[in-house]
């Protein structure tokens, strides 16, 4: 019991660090993403950018944290075999929707980066290729190897961010480029006071550039949220209800050796009182081999609790720390519940009257 109860309360704990999205390093919150279909890009980023409630439009293939990556080598002369790393095709109006706080040189702007002939990279990226630091990358020249081989020049560079929540660290090598024949979706940031109007409107005009296929425009952070936060809450609510039942069993399985412990010293318990025991002594003497169980469940039950939920997770990128209080708390509550359902009967037996006892013995 105090296993799972320790697990559901670092599980619920997880699912509300996950859904909070505040350091993952990307923008998710008044962002939405169109999935194109078979609707062209740039007319319909034209339309786009003059709704109502739309601020700016993009163009990507993939977003970070939408569990969906592609990859790309990158060639340096600082390295002996080539870097892979996590390919993002964006444009430059992506790059700013996301928010990334970018380190660049006076000579960066739009018509440089979507001439393709420059990349952005991650910090981690510019550290595997040999680069002591952001500024020294700047400016380097790389080969970048995906559907074609090409030289390209680092023209920013961006702090690790959170790709995924699961699996992969936020220290994984990671580029930008502009390729718009990877371009598979629109970005667009929305004004938080007209978001829903906005969402509205794009819905509409892209149908008018593919009126067969579904339409498929969502918020980024919920996207996200249904890919990794929405799972593990479902597991949190069962687990929850585990827990309820093994913490409920556990209690009954004490309630029924209590009981029958009780039954049958009726008859010390009748001597002790007519020698003059007090209530609170008699309720020590019985509940005393009570806490010597709690307290054996507690030490195998709590460091058994701490191996197997820093097990898995350890599989998650975006994760909490453990701290003692659900330990605590976990322990401290069954800890409670037991010595309710052992006190119940033990006082209640303290309290019987030694002379009635005696008699009918």
């Amino acid at each position: 019991a105090i296993v799972v109860v320790v697990t559901a309360a670092l599980v619920y704990q997880q699912t509300q660090h996950m859904g909070r999205l505040s350091n993952v390093g990307v923008r998710t919150d008044h962002v939405a993403r169109v999935a194109l279909q078979d609707a062209p890009t740039t007319p319909f980023r034209q339309e786009a950018r003059v709704l109502s409630g739309v601020e700016r439009v993009g163009a990507v293939r993939n977003l970070p944290l939408d569990g969906r990556t592609t990859t790309a080598s990158l060639h340096s002369d600082r390295i002996a075999d080539p870097l892979p790393s996590i390919y993002y095709p964006a444009d430059y109006e992506a790059l700013r929707i996301l928010g990334f706080p970018l380190t660049t040189t006076d000579e960066w702007s739009e018509a440089r980066y979507e001439s393709g002939q420059v990349i952005v990279a991650n910090d981690a990226a510019t550290r595997a290729l040999g680069f002591e630091s952001a500024e020294t990358a700047l400016g380097a020249l790389v080969t970048l190897e995906r559907d074609t081989t090409r030289q390209v020049r680092i023209a920013a560079v961006v702090p690790n961010f959170y790709f995924r929540l699961v699996h992969e660290p936020p220290n994984e090598p990671v580029i930008f480029h502009h390729n718009p024949a990877e371009y598979r979706a629109a970005l667009a940031e929305l004004s938080p006071s007209r978001e829903q109007a906005a969402l509205a409107a794009l819905t509409s005009t892209w149908q008018q550039f593919d009126p067969v296929n579904p339409p498929e425009v969502e918020r980024y952070d919920t996207l996200v949220r249904s890919r990794f936060v929405t799972p593990l809450a479902e597991t949190a609510g069962v687990l929850a209800l585990v827990a309820a039942l093994a913490a409920l069993i556990g209690c009954l399985g004490l309630l029924g050796i209590a009981t029958y412990t009780v039954q049958t010293r009726t008859r010390e318990i009748g001597i002790r009182k007519a020698l003059g025991a007090t209530v609170s002594s008699v309720v020590g003497l019985l509940s005393k081999d009570f806490l010597w169980l709690v307290g054996g469940a507690v030490v195998l039950g709590l460091p058994l609790a701490w191996v197997l939920n820093h097990f898995w997770l350890r599989t998650l990128a975006y994760r909490i720390e453990m701290g003692a209080l659900p330990f605590v708390l976990g322990a401290a509550g069954l800890g409670a519940l037991a010595l309710l359902a052992v006190g119940s009967q033990t006082l209640r037996a303290a309290r019987v009257d030694p002379a009635r006892t005696l008699r009918s013995e």
